[in-house]
Order: C-alpha cells, then structure tokens, then sequence
C-alpha cells in the first residue's frame, strides 16, 4: 500500500469449482477453477485466479452485492 508491505504470511492454491456462486458472474467452463487460501483461513472471502496467456486476473467478492473485486496484470 502506497509502496510499504502491509502484511506477509503464506498461501495455498487448491482447486474450488465455486467461482460462480462465490462471485455472481457467469463465468466459462475452466476459467477461475482454482482458488487461493491466505493463512490457511478457509472461511475468509473466496478469492480466485486464471492464468491465461501473459494474464493473470485474480476476483473475489459477490459483483452483484457488494461490487466484488477485480486485478488484472500483465507481463510485459
């Protein structure tokens, strides 16, 4: 945040098919099928990735109650 570290810990990928209900989005077969776990918290906000190309994009939140949430990033 503003160029300082706020926190660090550690994270997990596991897969989770959730992804539409989590995030209110008609999503494609495929896509966000995996999802990340921060702290081993698996109750905390469901936040997933997709990978595609020089892409990544990462979601999380329900987008049609409370905006959601959406990074994109590309490699150059």
């Amino acid at each position: 945040d503003n160029g300082q570290l706020r926190r660090s810990g550690e994270f997990r990928v596991i897969e989770d098919l959730t992804a539409v209900e989590s995030t209110c989005l008609n999503i494609p077969d495929g896509k966000y099928t995996n999802r990340i776990v921060y702290d081993n918290n698996m109750n905390a906000t469901r936040t997933f990735y997709d990978l595609s190309g020089n892409k990544l994009t990462i979601i999380s939140g329900c987008f049609a109650v409370d905006a959601g949430s959406a990074l994109e990033y590309e490699r150059q």
